[in-house]
C-alpha cells in the first residue's frame, strides 16, 4: 500500500499487513542489486520507520539480493544506519560502503564498528567488500572496518580507497584465509 507523496519519494498509506507482504513477494524475488543512497531519495523517514516497525515484515525482504551498496555521504548519513540492515541476509555476496567520511563513523545509537558487526552477523557469506571515501583523513575509519573484516572469513576480494591501505589494515587483511585480491578504489 504505497502512494506517491512527492516526486522524490513514496509513502505507505498504512503499515503493511501480512497479505500486503505476500502480494509484494513476487516483486521482491526480482531484486538482485540494491543501491541505498543518502538520503535515500526513494525512501522517506516515515517509510523507513514503518519498514522498521512492521511486525508482519518477512525476515528476508529481498531473498535473491546479492549486491548491496550503501552510499554514506553527508553530515548525518548514519541516521539511516538501521535501514540497510533490513536487507542484509546470508545470500548477500557483495557489500559496498561508498563515500564514507570520518564524521559519519559514529551516530547517536550505533558506531560504524557496531553497524559492521551487525552486517557480519546478518551476511556472513560476503565475498566482496568495497569501501570508498571522499576525504584524505581516515582517522577512525580503518579501525571501524575491523569487525566486518575479522568476522567474515569468506571475503575473497576487498576494494579500499588508497588512503585506507595502511600497515594496520594490511596486517588485518593478511590473516583472512580466502582473500585473493586487494585493490584500490
Amino acid at each position: 500500500p504505497i502512494e506517491p507523496m512527492l516526486i522524490t519519494f513514496q509513502e505507505f498509506v498504512r503499515v503493511p499487513r501480512a497479505d500486503d507482504w505476500v502480494r509484494f513477494e513476487p516483486f521482491a524475488r526480482r531484486v538482485h542489486h540494491l543501491p541505498l543512497s543518502f538520503p535515500p531519495y526513494h525512501i522517506s523517514t516515515q517509510m523507513a520507520d514503518v519498514l522498521l516497525r512492521s511486525a508482519t515484515r518477512p525476515k528476508i525482504i529481498f531473498p535473491n539480493l546479492e549486491h548491496l551498496v550503501w552510499h554514506v555521504a553527508g553530515d548525518r548519513a548514519l541516521v539511516w544506519e538501521s535501514l540497510h540492515l533490513l536487507f542484509m541476509h546470508p545470500g548477500v555476496r557483495y557489500f559496498g560502503l561508498h563515500a564514507l567520511v570520518p564524521g559519519n563513523v559514529n551516530c547517536e545509537y550505533l558506531s560504524l564498528s557496531e553497524i559492521l558487526e551487525e552486517v557480519a552477523a546478518l551476511s556472513p557469506n560476503i565475498t566482496r567488500f568495497e569501501v570508498t571515501t571522499t576525504v584524505r583523513e581516515i582517522s577512525g575509519i580503518d579501525e571501524a572496518l575491523i569487525p566486518l573484516l575479522s568476522r567474515v572469513p569468506s571475503l575473497t576480494h576487498i576494494g579500499l580507497h588508497q588512503t585506507l591501505i595502511t600497515p594496520f589494515m594490511l596486517e588485518t587483511l593478511s590473516v583472512l584465509p580466502n582473500l585473493q585480491a586487494i585493490y584500490t578504489m
